[in-house]
């Protein structure tokens, strides 16, 4: 936390209202069983004049769009079979996406949506009632 907020920073989540402060070792004390999921903004941010209007959306696919940590390119214990292949992971990760930010930036995209940061589904084919998983996320959307 302390690359981006200083110590001492007050911090809202967006879904919560909670505030949590950065602490002097640069972390934030929350637990991840209350709240699994935070969006973290400082609490004294001027409103975004963002808006939805106009805006160029990009979709990245993070497995396919950069691969800017090749260390973890083997997640989930899985091991690439040798050559490249369409059905195998491409190592794309958060730390690609945001090597490319500024090539989006200057390309006009403004807005980015990205694949959800979960693990794959993989081996799935048609399922028996003969649909497909929508974008691989059953377990996500339900029945």
């Amino acid at each position: 936390m302390s690359e981006v907020f200083s110590p001492g920073t007050s911090l809202t989540d967006a879904y919560s209202g909670r505030t949590y402060r950065v602490r002097s070792d640069g972390n934030v004390d929350l637990d991840p069983r209350d709240e699994p999921v935070v969006l973290l903004e400082r609490t004294d941010a001027a409103p975004s004049t963002f808006s939805w209007d106009n805006a160029t959306v990009y979709f990245a696919l993070i497995d396919r769009f950069e691969n800017g940590e090749p260390s973890n390119d083997q997640s989930y214990g899985r091991q690439a079979p040798p050559g490249q292949t369409v059905g195998t992971w491409h190592g794309g990760d958060f730390a690609g996406i945001v090597e490319r930010l500024d090539h989006l930036e200057a390309l006009g995209v403004n807005a980015l949506w990205i694949s959800p940061p979960v693990e794959q589904v993989h081996g799935v084919g048609r399922r028996r009632d003969r649909r497909l998983p929508a974008l691989g996320l059953p377990w996500i959307l339900g029945p």
